[in-house]
C-alpha cells in the first residue's frame, strides 16, 4: 500500500514536472512572439522615417524641375511656334505654283519668318541662357535647351513614378504598423503612449509650405484641423481640413472635409474617410484619404 501510494506521489509529480514542459513553451513562445513584434514595429518606424525623408527630397528635386520648366518652356513655345509657321508657309508656297503673284507673296511672307527665326535664336544666344534643374548645364542656344529640356522630362516621369511608388509603400507600411500595435494592444500592453496629435503642422507642396493647426475638443472628443496659412489651390483661409477620434497610439481615424462648386454655382460639402497616422518620435504623420501625403510639426 506504501509502495502504491509512493507511485502515485512520483506520478503526480510527473505530471505536474510535465505539465510545466507543456505550458512553459506557449509562455516562451508568446514572449519571443511579443519581442518580435516590438522589434518588427521598431523597422517599420524606422523605414517609414526613411521613406518619408526620400519623399521629401524628390518633392524639392521638383520643385528646382519647376524652377526651370517656368524659365525653359515659354522659350521653347516662341521657338517652335515660329517653327510651325514656317512649316506651314512652306506648305502653302507648295500650292501657288501656277500663281506666280501669290507665290512671290509667300515667299516674301516666308522669308520674313526665316529672319524672325534667325533673330530669335540671335537674341537667345546673346542672352544669359537658361540653367538645368539641376545647376550641371547652362543651355546658350535652343538645341541645347531642346535636349536638356528632354533629359529633365525623362528625369521626372521616373522621379514622379518613384514618389508615387514611396507613397504606395508608405500606405503598406503604415498599415502594417498600426496593426502590430494594434496586437500589441490584444496581447494586453496597457501601457500604451498616445501620441498627441494636437498642434502645428506643415504641409508641402511643390515649394509651397501650408499650415495647418489641430485643435482638441474634449466634448466631443475630436481633433479638428483648420488651414491657417493656405497655400493650396481651391481652398479658404481658415477652412476646416478634417476631424478625426483618437484610435490607438498615434492612430487618428475621420474624415476629411472639402468643398466644391456644382454646376448650379452652389458649393457643396464633401466628406472622405481619413486616416491619419503620427510616428513614434511624434514630428511627422501620414494623412490618407483620396491621396497620402506627409506632413510635419511646425518648427
Amino acid at each position: 500500500m506504501k509502495k502504491q501510494i509512493k507511485s502515485y506521489k512520483y506520478l503526480r509529480q510527473f505530471i505536474v514536472v510535465f505539465g510545466l514542459f507543456i505550458i512553459f513553451p506557449h509562455v516562451i513562445t508568446a514572449q519571443n512572439t511579443r519581442e518580435q513584434i516590438e522589434n518588427r514595429i521598431t523597422l517599420l518606424d524606422n523605414e517609414i522615417k526613411r521613406l518619408t525623408y526620400k519623399r521629401e527630397a524628390i518633392g524639392l528635386e521638383f520643385e528646382a524641375i519647376s524652377n526651370f520648366s517656368m524659365q525653359a518652356r515659354p522659350i521653347l513655345v516662341g521657338y517652335n511656334e515660329i517653327i510651325e509657321a514656317i512649316k506651314l508657309k512652306d506648305n502653302e508656297i507648295s500650292n501657288t505654283f501656277w500663281k506666280p503673284e501669290l507665290r512671290e507673296k509667300k515667299e516674301a511672307e516666308y522669308q520674313s519668318l526665316i529672319a524672325q527665326r534667325d533673330n530669335y535664336l540671335r537674341q537667345f544666344k546673346n542672352s544669359n541662357g537658361v540653367i538645368s534643374y539641376d545647376r550641371k548645364v547652362k543651355s546658350n542656344t535652343i538645341g541645347d535647351l531642346q535636349n536638356d529640356w528632354q533629359r529633365t522630362s525623362n528625369y521626372y516621369l521616373d522621379k514622379k513614378r518613384e514618389y508615387d511608388d514611396i507613397a504606395l509603400e508608405l500606405e503598406k507600411l503604415n498599415t502594417e504598423y498600426h496593426n502590430h500595435v494594434s496586437e500589441l494592444q490584444y496581447m494586453g500592453n496597457s501601457e500604451e503612449k498616445v501620441i498627441n496629435l494636437e498642434g502645428c503642422w506643415l504641409l508641402r507642396t511643390g515649394k509651397y509650405l501650408s499650415q495647418i493647426e489641430v485643435s482638441f475638443y474634449p466634448s466631443n472628443g475630436t481633433y479638428d484641423g483648420f488651414l491657417t496659412v493656405n497655400n493650396l489651390e481651391n481652398y479658404s483661409d481658415g477652412q476646416q481640413m478634417f476631424t478625426v477620434q483618437w484610435v490607438s497610439g498615434g492612430t487618428y481615424r475621420g474624415k476629411e472635409i472639402t468643398f466644391y462648386v456644382d454646376n448650379n454655382g452652389n458649393t457643396i460639402r464633401k466628406e472622405i474617410p481619413t486616416k491619419i497616422a503620427i510616428n513614434s518620435d511624434g514630428n511627422f504623420l501620414i494623412w490618407t484619404s483620396d491621396e497620402t501625403v506627409t506632413m510635419q510639426r511646425c518648427n
